[in-house]
């Protein structure tokens, strides 16, 4: 398996958003890496935004066991890193978010109202996705310290 890349590729037709079913075990192990593009064409197109996790290629439990099955796949500590990090990523997928990403970033060039309201209207999203990071982090070395050679 190829390493896993920030460089996206194209979503298939099963992928789509509207699918929320469940796939099961072995046909999810068989498309790890269009699971893994598709999750990567999102990122890259909106890198610094909070979607909505629905635009998941699957759910998010289900997610955990692609990068899972992708690190045991992955034949090079770099590999594994790589697909740790798009595993850290996950946060950035939450419920509610609603059908336009949210962009996390701060105005630099606003009036300090405008700043402040973004400040405002971002900070929850802040903290759930800063909470999940350290919980998804954690998984990560736990699953790292079960499976490493």
């Amino acid at each position: 398996m190829a390493p896993f890349s920030w460089e996206g590729g194209l979503m298939f037709g099963w992928l789509k958003r509207n699918r929320r079913k469940r796939l099961p075990a072995d046909r999810l192990r068989a498309v790890v890496p269009e699971i893994l593009s598709a999750y990567a064409a999102l990122h890259t197109k909106y890198p610094s935004a909070v979607m909505d996790a629905s635009w998941l290629p699957v759910d998010k439990e289900q997610m955990v066991d692609v990068f899972k099955i992708a690190w045991l796949r992955a034949k090079t500590t770099e590999a594994r890193k790589s697909i740790e990090r798009g595993w850290l990523f996950l946060p950035f997928f939450q419920v509610g978010v609603g059908e336009s990403p949210i962009d996390m970033r701060i105005p630099n060039d606003g009036s300090p109202g405008e700043i402040i309201a973004a400040i405002d209207r971002l900070t929850p999203w802040e903290e759930l996705t800063a909470a999940e990071f350290r919980a998804r982090r954690r998984e990560i070395e736990e699953f790292r310290k079960t499976n490493s050679n």
